[in-house]
């Protein structure tokens, strides 16, 4: 064991000053990914946005009642989600709509609100843009939500109407304008609650966390992956005589391979720490609070990490040399990368890739990370067992197939 002690010392040595002069390089390679997931984050949004309908509304001047309940509609969640408002005469309205800046024109005639009010059925004009485009499915989705509208408004005054011919029926106590205010006011309280009927469920292609928490940890694993293009170090051609005399002392190829293992574990848990805690420092900085410092979150990196060196060591073993084990490398962390939905999430990849991906060690190195990260359980959640246990095995069998190697290499 003294051997195997002071070889592992003497790779931790080497591995320091190589760390060293990395660092830098770690953080540039950090700002690039940092600026290729920002611009991959807006296509997605921009390519997933609804767009708004513009309506021009026709509202005279002096109308202040009809402007006040325009308002009241424009505020609701459901109304700003799909369309946006926009006051003007009616001729300049028209003109607007012909010239393409709105897609429908809400003509509405002078002292609407007080007609509405007083029971007159007053109508309002209704213009929709004759061409389709980008805006097609969005006029369609507004129509009927003006629908909807007017199927809420028609249901009142049914209601009101319902109960104003009972109350002449059996002589009711109160006048029937009483009477139509309060069956108005209780509907309209009804109505402002009609959102508390749904169940809001978020159907997002990053799971359970927001886009900047799946893209800060898309780049933790990014910068950590490259990092791998530092290890070759451990695998130069002169370190093959080495290894021969040291197989003479006893120390065997699991040993080596166990060695290299660890010393790129410590490498890459460094590495992790600092992005942690780095990305920590944002958050608080920033206001956004999208990551939270934990001990025991900074615990459970080191599994991944293990994992990460593990593979690392497979890949440089079977390639045989340092150039060909950094190119295995980078080609392997390309096809990955692509193919596990790290940077383009899985939903917007073809099936047959997404599937593909299901089975690459990145994907669980993934879905572990962000559980770890910025799950409501640190380190350790019961629902995570199976990704642990991966880990574990790809742990084992990149470590068997690198000491495998260095064992037919030499």
């Amino acid at each position: 064991m003294g051997i195997f002690f002071t070889y592992l010392g003497l790779e931790f040595k080497k591995s320091i000053k190589v760390w060293k002069k990395t660092v830098c390089g770690m953080f540039l390679m950090l700002a690039v990914l940092a600026v290729g997931v920002a611009a991959v984050s807006i296509v997605l949004l921009q390519s997933q946005v609804f767009p708004v309908v513009d309506v021009a509304f026709t509202v005279p001047q002096g109308d202040k009642m009809t402007r006040m309940a325009m308002r009241v509609v424009e505020g609701m969640d459901s109304v700003k989600s799909i369309c946006r408002f926009r006051y003007a005469d009616r001729e300049t309205a028209l003109l607007k709509l012909r010239e393409g800046e709105v897609q429908a024109v809400i003509d509405l005639p002078e002292n609407f609100y007080e007609d509405v009010d007083s029971g007159v059925n007053t109508p309002a004009h209704i213009y929709f843009s004759s061409e389709g485009g980008d805006f097609a499915l969005p006029v369609e989705v507004f129509r009927e939500l003006l629908a909807d509208g007017v199927s809420l408004l028609q249901t009142a005054e049914a209601g009101v109407y319902a109960s104003l011919s009972i109350a002449d029926q059996y002589s009711a106590p109160v006048g029937k304008e009483q009477i139509g205010n309060q069956i108005a006011l209780l509907y309209m309280g009804e109505v402002m609650k009609r959102d508390g009927i749904f169940v809001k469920n978020v159907c997002s292609p990053w799971g359970t966390v927001n886009d900047v928490q799946y893209y800060f940890c898309a780049m933790v694993l990014l910068v950590l992956l490259m990092g791998g293009l530092n290890y070759g170090f451990l695998y130069q051609r002169q370190g093959r005589v080495v290894a021969r005399k040291l197989a003479l002392y006893g120390m065997g190829r699991w040993k080596m391979s166990l060695a290299k293992v660890t010393v790129m574990t410590g490498m890459l848990w460094a590495a992790g720490l600092l992005l942690y805690a780095a990305g920590c420092a944002a958050s608080a900085v920033s206001g956004l609070g999208f990551i939270q410092p934990h001990v025991k979150t900074a615990c459970g990196l080191l599994l991944p990490c293990v994992s990460m060196a593990a593979y690392f060591h497979a890949v440089y073993a079977c390639a045989g040399n340092r150039m060909q084990g950094m190119t295995a490398v980078l080609a392997l962390n390309l096809i990955m990368v692509i193919g596990s939905g790290l940077l383009l999430p899985a939903a917007y990849l073809p099936e047959m890739v997404g599937r593909l991906g299901e089975w690459m060690p990145l994907h669980v190195w993934s879905r572990y990370c962000l559980d770890l990260l910025f799950g409501t359980n640190p380190f350790w959640n019961p629902e995570n067992l199976g990704d642990m246990l991966r880990m574990a095995g790809i742990c084992a069998a990149g470590t068997g197939i690198g000491a495998l190697a260095l064992w037919k290499d030499t």
